[in-house]
């Protein structure tokens, strides 16, 4: 406990969130137009919705794919609208999914305090000239998947007093943590939440449905989704029970409205602290 907050609880229960922008979500794998759907559910991973060169790169520079290869990158509680924008512009077209922690469980991965393709790239602070520097700083703070909880309380605590901060404020740049000196979080110049949310990595693919405890999508997405589940002439390729596209309409979710700012991912997260606060 701290300041009235339960850290510890805060920190084993924040969701792991993933976005996934629509054109890879409705692949022509998942979504072929001349048969069935499938009967299975996907799951996230390198197969789908699929990894970007430069995303592989940064795992190769940065020794990231060692022991394994990241099937599937996800934050700790927040949603990164970057992958969801349409283009250069502020609409968000994707699809955010809010995972229990339990789902750790069946997995192996690792996690860092920070964004690393941002820190690659130097979009955030410090913009380490050499990639070596860059290399070392992640693998520093690098902890396993089963550890990075714990690791997370204390950054949680010392960063953030008011833990709420977290997703409406700024963290404290003299907060006393483990953590080396020129850690993002410690940089007053990052004013992007990359710099300072925890990006864990999951080794293995994970099914879509499994663990899932909210998403959310724009108007748009959900009447597409509608149309595949409704379609009558494939109800008896999937048997009796209910296709995979049905079942993640009946879980819980928010729909965002017609063509949503990315500020609309907000009434998400929001919704996430309502959980956990």
């Amino acid at each position: 406990m701290g300041n009235g907050f339960d850290f510890e609880k805060i920190a084993n229960n924040i969701p792991l969130v993933t976005v996934i922008s629509a054109k890879w979500f409705f692949s022509k794998e998942l979504f072929p137009q001349d048969k069935p759907l499938p009967i299975d559910p996907p799951g996230l991973g390198i197969t789908w919705p699929g990894k970007s060169d430069a995303t592989r790169v940064i795992e190769e520079e940065c020794e990231l794919d060692i022991p394994d290869e990241p099937q599937r990158y996800f934050f700790a509680g927040r949603a990164d609208q970057n992958f969801g924008r349409l283009g250069g512009s502020g609409e968000f077209r994707g699809l955010v999914f809010a995972y229990n922690p339990s789902i750790e469980g069946s997995h192996t991965g690792s996690a860092t305090p920070f964004d690393t393709g941002d820190l690659w790239n130097r979009v955030i602070a410090p913009k380490l000239v050499h990639e070596s520097d860059v290399k070392k700083l992640i693998r520093k703070t690098t902890v396993p998947l089963e550890q990075w909880r714990k690791s997370f309380k204390g950054f949680l605590k010392a960063f953030f007093p008011n833990p709420r901060d977290y997703y409406d404020g700024r963290p404290r740049a003299d907060a006393d943590w483990e953590g080396p000196n020129n850690l993002p979080a410690r940089d007053e110049k990052n004013a992007h939440f990359h710099a300072w949310t925890w990006e864990v990595r999951l080794h293995e693919e994970h099914p879509l449905l499994e663990g899932l405890l909210l998403w959310a999508a724009p108007r748009e997405t959900h009447t597409e989704l509608e149309s595949y589940g409704s379609q009558p002439d494939l109800s008896s390729y999937w048997g009796d029970g209910p296709s995979w596209v049905e079942r993640l309409q009946e879980a819980k979710h928010i729909d965002l409205g017609p063509i949503p700012d990315i500020q609309d991912l907000k009434v998400f997260e929001d919704e996430i602290q309502k959980q956990l606060f």
